[in-house]
């Protein structure tokens, strides 16, 4: 006799991130970014590691919003709120990537 019914998952992988590959990442130190567009807005919330016991609670310390991708990047530099340079470029990227969907009118998928 079953306990449970075992089932299947099936994940359904959005079409804007089909094909794209999945590079391992060095974790910056200092946290990682959360970021979003609201009202014609980017928005960024940088978020610690708090390690419990093996595990990670994920807390956002502190969050900013602009309409100018250069104000956010002097945000996280001002604040020291990056260690890694590759964390800083990937930052870069994804401030382009969000400008393009402001000025398209079109969704931004954070990567």
């Amino acid at each position: 006799m079953k306990h449970h019914d075992e089932k299947k998952h099936k994940m359904i992988i959005p079409e804007e991130l089909k094909g794209k590959a999945c590079n391992p990442i060095e974790l910056d130190p200092k946290g990682y970014f959360l970021i979003k567009i609201e009202e014609g807005r980017i928005c960024i919330a940088h978020c610690n590691y708090k390690d419990k016991k093996g595990w990670y609670e994920n807390k956002v310390e502190s969050s900013f919003s602009s309409e100018d991708p250069e104000e956010i990047l002097l945000w996280a530099k001002k604040n020291n709120l990056v260690s890694l340079e590759s964390h800083y470029q990937y930052l870069v990227k994804e401030m382009k990537h969000a400008v393009k969907a402001l000025a398209t009118n079109s969704k931004y998928v954070q990567e």
